[in-house]
C-alpha cells in the first residue's frame, strides 16, 4: 500500500511505540516501555470487539532501511510477528512535492488461549485489520507533517508610476506683431519595471524524540533520535544533565552522576537556526537502593484471609459434616478449595465452593466410603487463592467397618487410593493435591479436563521443596504432562510428602473442570 505522507513522518510515528495510545486511541489503553540486555519491550493493554487483554511485544527499528519489527513475547498472541518497511515514492499523490510513502507489511499471526477458538477469522478480515492499523499511523503522521511543512507565497511589489507633465508658460500678446515663441516640452521620465520578490522557503523545525532511559547505579543512558525538518539524521545534540554538566554527541548518550537525586535532563538539537528540545526526569538512588522510575505508587490491596469450622467436634461413619467459613477481602480467586485428610495425612475429600458476595460459604461432607479410616483426628483445610491464604480445623472421627459396603469401582486404579475427585481450577491459578508415602512406591493415575474454551490442563508432581519453587519457574518435577486434555502417569517415588498440581496459570479466561484418579502401591 501507499500513503501521501512523507516517509520520514510515517516512519517516525510507526517506530514511536511509547505514543501508540495516541496513534491507536480506539484500541490501545496503555503502553509501558522497558529495556534490558535482551532488547526493547512494550507492555500494552489492548481492547477490541469488546474483549480486553494484555500482551508484551519486543521490537526493534532500523532507520537505515526504514524497517520496524515486532514479536509478541507474552499474551494471547504469543509468537506472532510483524515486519513493516517504508520507502519514499512519487507514485501515490503529487500533492507531496518530496514524494509519499510506500509501505510493505508482513504479519504472521499465532493464536493461543481465548483466541485459539476464533478459527473462523478469515484472511481478508486480518488484512482489513492490518490496513486499518496502517491507516491510523498515516493519519497521525499527517498531523505531524502539517505542523512541520510551511507554505511559501510569491509577493509581487508594483511601485507607483509617476508621470511629470511640464507646465505651459503664459502666452503674452505684445503690443506689436511679433512671432510667438513655442515652448520646449519637458521629457517624461522612463517608467520603473515592477519587481517580484520570492522569499526563501521557511526553514523547518528539527525533530527530536526520546525513546527511553535506563539507570544502572549512578549512570544513566538516554536513547532517542534526532532529524532535520527534511529528514536528515542529526548527530550534534547538546545534553544538559541537570547537575551542572553538559555534553555534545548523538544518541544513545551516557552520563554518570556524582550523587543521588532527581535531575531534569534536556536534549537540544539545532538545525538551520531553529532548535527543538525534549526533557526527562532521571532518578538516581543511593548505592544501597534500587533506582525507581518516576511513577505513581499504586496502593497495595488488602490481604485476604479465610476462616473455617465444623458444626461438631466428633463424628462417626455415616454422619454428615457441615463445614462453614468466611473470606475477607474477596479477590480474583473465585473459589475456596476445601480438603479433608485422615490421621495418616492421606487425602479423603477435596471440593471447591464459591463464596457469596459477603464472603461466607457452606458445604457438607458425608462420611461413607473406604477413605474414611482409620479412627482418629481428621483435619479440614481451607485455601483461598495463593498457598499462603489458608485456615484449618480438626475433628475426631470414629470409623465403623460396614460389611455391606459395595466393592470398589473397577475404574479406580489399583493400590492405596490418593483421590478420585473432580476439581474446578480457575484461570491463572493452580490446585495442589498433597499425599504422603511411607514406603517406596509406584504412583499411577489418569486425568481429563473440560472447559468452554480449550480443554487443556497441565499436571505436575512435586516434592515440598519444588512446589515452593513452582511459580518462579526454577522447579524440578517428577512428572510434567504439558498442556493436554487427557493423560496418565506411572512413576516411582521414595518415602516423603508429594503434591499432584493441577495448573491453569497460563490461561487468562477459561476455568478448567478436571477429574483425576490416583493411587500408589508400595514396591
Amino acid at each position: 500500500m501507499s500513503s501521501d505522507v512523507k516517509n520520514q513522518y510515517y516512519y517516525q510515528v510507526l517506530t514511536d511505540v511509547k505514543d501508540y495510545q495516541l496513534t491507536f486511541p480506539d484500541y490501545v489503553q496503555s503502553v509501558s516501555l522497558t529495556q534490558n540486555n535482551f532488547g526493547n519491550f512494550a507492555d500494552l493493554s489492548v481492547s477490541g470487539k469488546g474483549i480486553g487483554y494484555d500482551l508484551q511485544m519486543s521490537y526493534s527499528s532500523d532507520p537505515a532501511s526504514s524497517t520496524f519489527s515486532g514479536v509478541v513475547s507474552r499474551g494471547e498472541y504469543s509468537g506472532s510477528t510483524v515486519t513493516i518497511t517504508t520507502s519514499k515514492t512519487w507514485s501515490f499523490y503529487t500533492k507531496v512535492p518530496d514524494g509519499g510513502t510506500k509501505i510493505h507489511a508482513e504479519l504472521k499471526l499465532k493464536n493461543s488461549g481465548l483466541f485459539s477458538a476464533l478459527s473462523f477469522v478469515s484472511d481478508d478480515s486480518i488484512k482489513f485489520g492490518l490496513q486499518q492499523a496502517l491507516d491510523k499511523v498515516g493519519d497521525r503522521a499527517k498531523v505531524i507533517q502539517q505542523k512541520n511543512i510551511g507554505t511559501t507565497q510569491l509577493v509581487a511589489t508594483t511601485p507607483t508610476q509617476t508621470t511629470t507633465t511640464p507646465s505651459s508658460p503664459p502666452i503674452t500678446t505684445p503690443p506689436s506683431t511679433t512671432n510667438i515663441p513655442t515652448p520646449t516640452p519637458t521629457p517624461i521620465s522612463p517608467q520603473p519595471t515592477p519587481s517580484v520578490t520570492t522569499p526563501s522557503p521557511a526553514p523547518k523545525l528539527p525533530i527530536i524524540t526520546l525513546y527511553s532511559s535506563s539507570v544502572n547505579g549512578m549512570t544513566v543512558t538516554i536513547y532517542g533520535d534526532a532529524h532535520s525538518g527534511s529528514g536528515k539524521t542529526l548527530s550534534n545534540i547538546s545534553f544538559n544533565w541537570g547537575d551542572g554538566q553538559s555534553s555534545t554527541g548523538q544518541f544513545p548518550q551516557t552520563h554518570t552522576y556524582s550523587q543521588a537525586g532527581t535531575y531534569t535532563t534536556t536534549a537540544t538539537v539545532i538545525d538551520s537556526g531553529l532548535s527543538s528540545s525534549i526533557t526527562t526526569n532521571v532518578v538516581i538512588s543511593t548505592p544501597t537502593q534500587q533506582a525507581q522510575p518516576p511513577q505513581t505508587t499504586q496502593p497495595t490491596p488488602p490481604q485476604s484471609t479465610v476462616t473455617i469450622k465444623t458444626d461438631l467436634s466428633n463424628y462417626k461413619t455415616g454422619d454428615t459434616i457441615v463445614i462453614t467459613g468466611h473470606v475477607t477481602n474477596l479477590n480474583s480467586a473465585s473459589a475456596v478449595t476445601i480438603r479433608i485428610v485422615n490421621p495418616s495425612q492421606n487425602l479423603v475429600l477435596v471440593t471447591q465452593i464459591v463464596p457469596s458476595s459477603d464472603g461466607s460459604f457452606t458445604t457438607t461432607a458425608t462420611t461413607n466410603g473406604s477413605l474414611w479410616q482409620p479412627s482418629g483426628t481428621f483435619t479440614v483445610i481451607a485455601q483461598y487463592g495463593s498457598a499462603n491464604i489458608m485456615s484449618q480445623t480438626t475433628f475426631y472421627f470414629t470409623y465403623t467397618p460396614t460389611p455391606s459396603n459395595p466393592a470398589p469401582s473397577n475404574t479406580q486404579p489399583s493400590g492405596t487410593p490418593i483421590g478420585d475427585i473432580d476439581y474446578k481450577v480457575s484461570a491463572g491459578t493452580y490446585t495442589p493435591i498433597p499425599f504422603t508415602l511411607s514406603c517406596s512406591a509406584t504412583v499411577s493415575g489418569t486425568f481429563s479436563s473440560t472447559a468452554g474454551l480449550g480443554d487443556d490442563i497441565m499436571i505436575f508432581i512435586f516434592d515440598q521443596n519444588n512446589l515452593q519453587k513452582f511459580t518462579s519457574n526454577s522447579y524440578t518435577a517428577y512428572y510434567e504432562s504439558g498442556k493436554v486434555g487427557t493423560g496418565s502417569f506411572n512413576i516411582n517415588l521414595t518415602p516423603g510428602t508429594y503434591y499432584i498440581v493441577l495448573s491453569n496459570l497460563y490461561s487468562s479466561f477459561s476455568t478448567k473442570n478436571v477429574h483425576i484418579q490416583a493411587s500408589y502401591t508400595c514396591n
